[in-house]
């Protein structure tokens, strides 16, 4: 992502790759269909952000963002919106300072317009673990240039349709792009949907409900939040993309789920005395950064201090137990 060259020369071969799926599937009389791909924009903080500025541009960016994110933490939506677009107007390379300002566009009620700054934020990303829009419209592209040989279908914009304010989070995504059962379910109902009204279905043989019919491998209704495995792994994901906020909630909720739920557990053969150690590590030194921060934001006496203790604790945790996360 931070090399234009390069970037253009990945967007020329994904092109040529999708062109040569699609001209081998009609060689073969073969049907298909073509998904963009839905990713979580709401709720996930770009992994890095790149700051080319310097000097007093520099400063005067940082303040302006420092100041919208204080508002943002002292529910001040305007004043955080009015900052953070000042800040967006000086450093509109810097993806974080994009997310931030969608935030307050959300909270101002702008839903198109926080969901075109979360786009920007994920696009900017030089960590691009979600899918830039250009892939997107790279499929969007080539099934027009194709109508009646090849079916689009849309995963993007449906699940932009089903997210409250229209961009997606954790509600239809487990992580960055993976999703929920009930993003799951909008896949399947697209890709049904698409696929039977391009007339590449046989005649129906009768009907099921498929909505009640998610059980997981020992009869139970399946859950997300009740899977252990799934749910560990989740928490150590979050901690090497450095979602902090999704890293504690979630390994909050292990703890809770091994302490007072052990009879609902799923997902795990054997089910643990307690949290696994990166868990029980990240929790307590990850929150203490958390609150560090906003103290920071806030102003608050000796803050400083404080978050550079946390911030040196928050190293050693990356360290030992998250050597992934070291950048």
């Amino acid at each position: 992502r931070s090399d234009p060259e390069q970037f253009a020369r990945v967007q020329a071969h994904y092109a040529e790759s999708m062109t040569h799926m699609a001209d081998a599937a009609a060689a073969h009389d073969v049907p298909l269909a073509l998904l963009t791909v839905p990713t979580n924009l709401r709720d996930w903080l770009p992994n890095v952000s790149f700051d080319g500025l310097e000097g007093a541009a520099d400063a005067e960016w940082a303040e302006a963002l420092r100041r919208g994110r204080r508002a943002l933490l002292q529910q001040r939506w305007e004043e955080a919106r009015s900052a953070l677009e000042g800040a967006v107007a000086r450093n509109p390379e810097h993806a974080e300072t994009h997310f931030w300002y969608a935030q307050s566009l959300e909270r101002t009620g702008d839903a198109a317009g926080a969901l075109a700054q979360y786009r920007l934020a994920k696009d900017l990303d030089y960590n691009p673990f979600r899918a830039h829009s250009a892939f997107n419209a790279t499929v969007r592209g080539l099934a027009a240039a194709r109508q009646g040989r090849v079916v689009l279908v849309d995963a993007e914009r449906a699940f932009e349709a089903a997210a409250p304010g229209g961009a997606p989070g954790f509600s239809l995504l487990l992580d960055y792009v993976h999703p929920t059962l009930a993003g799951n379910r909008i896949l399947a109902r697209e890709v049904f949907q698409a696929v039977r009204d391009a007339g590449a279905l046989p005649a129906p043989t009768g009907s099921r409900d498929f909505h009640t019919l998610a059980v997981s491998y020992d009869g139970r209704a399946y859950d997300e939040r009740l899977n252990l495995d799934l749910q560990v792994t989740l928490c150590g994901l979050f901690c090497i993309n450095h979602q902090y906020d999704a890293a504690i909630r979630c390994g909050q909720w292990i703890e809770e789920l091994l302490r007072d739920h052990r009879d609902q557990v799923q997902g795990a053969a054997e089910i643990p005395a307690q949290a696994p150690p990166l868990v029980r590590a990240a929790v307590p030194v990850l929150t203490r950064y958390q609150v560090a921060v906003a103290k920071d934001l806030l102003q608050a006496g000796g803050a400083r201090e404080e978050l550079a203790a946390a911030d040196a604790d928050r190293a050693d945790f990356y360290a030992e137990w998250c050597p992934y996360g070291r950048y």
